[in-house]
């Protein structure tokens, strides 16, 4: 019973560090990580179990990957496999050439060098999966580049099991092609029992009707899958990954996540104490200054290289700098690579707990360097620092089609949202912009005649040349809640006048949106419940007007609680002060007849019984216009009157 006991002592030491650590604004992963780290054998050691903990936190790591398999399609699969390829392989060659390069200074052989770069070249699927799923940022620019990176990087352990015998001069070619031949048996295994096996088990434990069956089949699943991937030399959490890509295509891979979410929870923070606990403290003091050296070199060379990744595949540099904080720490994999190399001969036993306690050193400072990432990205982005590394990529843009661009619609984010709300657009004929980072997809757009810009729309820079201060509206659908807040912050920043309307998931974000300056916010979440109850009413016979009647009341009751006044010191909203009284905007077009005509000389109070209350020109409000205000092309014309008046008089400025 002393592995329960050691559960039981290290899960309410983690439980409590992990209270603590989020009560004084630590991420509590931090505090597991310090609670192994107290309890191990490396600290007071209380623990001395440590294979059957180890055991459960990499079930839970597999666990892990299988919900991120499940939640990942073939689709997104697809869509990050040039960044799994080319980003993966340059971070790779990157890191190990530089390891290279300064190992060779300090006297090393290559062959000593390479075999550094190689465990240097590794990060932590494990830890930055869990961090990017609890954040929600696995469907982010960022969260897709780390993806493809540690993809590629657990694939790569194939060739580097090959290449250490010959670095060590025991390697041969019969192992080297004994090793090949076992990970494209486990693939090819894998892709046809995918494809023929899966969805008949699946559907045959389904038809018993019991939960329970089908837990334990999802489970054996994973963990058979997972097993199999280590007999053939790749990563059991590439494996359980494989896995639950394969449960995704089926129709009861949602049945599935709901199942195994709660095992994964539990299990997988387990790996984050199983790391504290490697920490050796003894080792630590006695070498301090060489491990502090060593992690510093450590985190500098990983960090780097993979800023130079994410700049040279086309990724703008703020997603490169978070994704370099991220892949900072050294992998799980690379104790695998330490161990295969001290048998070898390639390290000394004292070289080996050195290197073991600068890597554990480097994961525990993993929720730290991802979450200090943001801030720092966002720091840099307010200062426009990034926007002068990224002008290269934005020279692709057509300028001239921007500057011309005026009462258009800003769509941030080109994904499926963006481009139905494009599509719609398109067929009123009214002139719109969409910005999105995926140079990909942007260039599929491009060839079908849509306006794109590629570039982040969080960016002040970016913003104005999209023509934000010509811009009637901003529509904001971003899978990142961050870069939302802060392209609604800009936006009502640069032009008081803008009407923005924000895509959010969840309804707890929209009040955060509301202050920052958003008129409108489609929360997903409860618009998928309005569109239930419609059809939930609608089955029972009740009339279309009575449903739309009580939905809007919903509406109006759920979103009007979370609106609250602009913040101190931004620009009042018209229509929050004139809600009995139409309030409209002309926006005045090249060719329009307003173009070189007076206030006086129009006379709209006298034709239309239109007041012009305003005049928005180059980021400033005139709210004093003068009878002798000469309108120009691009300005916004802010009006008050009867709305059919309104209407009738927008011809004079189209």
């Amino acid at each position: 019973m002393e592995i329960l006991q050691s559960l039981i002592i290290l899960l309410l030491v983690a439980v409590l560090f992990g209270y603590l650590f989020l009560r004084i604004k630590i991420p509590p992963v931090v505090g597991f990580i310090a609670a192994g780290a107290l309890l191990g054998p490396g600290g007071i050691g209380l623990i001395r179990e440590t294979e059957g903990i180890s055991l459960l936190a990499e079930i839970g790591i597999v666990l892990l990957l299988f919900v991120i398999g499940i939640e990942f399609s073939h689709y997104d699969l697809s869509r990050i496999k040039r960044v799994m390829v080319f980003g993966g392989g340059l971070q790779v060659f990157l890191t190990i050439v530089a390891v290279l390069g300064i190992t060779m200074l300090f006297g090393s052989d290559w062959q000593h060098g390479l075999f550094y770069g190689m465990l240097v070249a590794l990060s932590s699927t494990a830890i930055v999966l869990k961090l990017f799923s609890d954040q929600g940022e696995l469907d982010t620019p960022h969260g897709n580049l780390c993806l493809g990176v540690l993809i590629f990087q657990d694939m790569a352990i194939i060739p580097m099991l090959i290449i250490l015998p010959f670095l060590a001069g025991t390697g041969s070619g019969e192992a080297s092609l004994i090793i090949v031949l076992k990970a494209a048996a486990f693939i090819i295994f894998i892709v046809l029992a995918g494809r023929y096996a899966l969805e008949p088990i699946l559907r045959a434990v389904a038809n018993t009707g019991r939960h329970e069956l089908f837990l334990l089949t999802i489970v054996v699943l994973c963990l058979l899958t997972a097993e199999l991937a280590h007999e053939a030399g790749l990563s059991p959490a590439i494996g359980a990954f494989l896995a639950g890509l394969l449960v995704s295509r089926s129709e009861y891979s949602y049945q599935a996540l709901g199942h195994i979410m709660p095992f994964r929870d539990t299990f997988s923070n387990l790996f984050f104490v199983v790391v504290g606990m490697l920490l050796n403290i003894h080792v630590l003091l006695d070498n301090f200054w060489l491990v502090s050296s060593l992690v510093f070199s450590i985190l500098l060379m990983k960090l780097l290289a993979m800023l130079a990744t994410g700049m040279i595949i086309g990724y703008p540099s703020r997603t490169a700098l978070i994704s370099s904080f991220s892949l900072a720490q050294i992998g799980e994999f690379s104790f695998i690579m330490a161990a295969a190399g001290l048998e070898r001969g390639m390290i000394n036993s004292i070289t080996y707990q050195i290197f073991i306690v600068a890597a554990a050193i480097s994961m525990i400072f993993a929720p730290i360097t991802v979450y200090f990432s943001f801030f720092l990205a966002a720091r840099f982005n307010k200062s426009g620092l990034l926007y002068g590394l990224d002008q290269r990529l934005q020279k692709s843009t057509d300028n001239q089609a921007m500057h011309e661009l005026s009462g258009h619609v800003i769509i941030c984010g080109a994904g499926q949202t963006g481009q139905i709300v494009a599509k719609a657009l398109s067929l009123r004929k009214i002139r719109y912009l969409l910005v999105d980072l995926d140079a990909n997809l942007l260039n599929t757009l491009r060839a079908q005649g849509l306006p794109v810009m590629f570039g982040d729309a969080s960016q002040l820079e970016l913003l104005k040349l999209a023509g934000i201060y010509r811009a009637r509206m901003v529509v904001v659908s971003l899978s990142d809640m961050r870069s939302t807040l802060r392209v609604v912050e800009h936006a009502a920043r640069l032009n008081p006048m803008l009407h923005i309307i924000v895509r959010s998931r969840y309804m707890v974000d929209t009040s955060e949106l509301y202050h920052l300056g958003a008129q409108e916010v489609v929360a997903e979440e409860f618009e998928a419940a309005t569109e239930m109850v419609y059809r939930i009413l609608n089955q029972y016979l009740t009339p279309d007007e009575e449903i739309e009647e009580f939905i809007e009341e919903m509406r109006q009751e759920n979103y009007a609680m979370l609106r609250i006044l602009p913040k101190k010191g931004q620009e009042p909203r018209w229509e929050q002060f004139l809600a009995d009284i139409a309030t409209d905007f002309y926006f005045v077009a090249p060719g329009s007849a307003a173009v070189g005509e007076t206030i006086r000389s129009l006379d709209m109070q006298q034709r239309f019984g239109i007041t012009v209350a305003g005049i928005y020109r180059d980021g400033e409000l005139d709210s004093n216009p003068q009878a002798s205000d000469i309108f120009e092309v691009g300005d916004t014309v802010v009006v008050v009157g009867m709305l059919d008046k309104i209407r009738e008089a927008s011809s004079i400025f189209n």
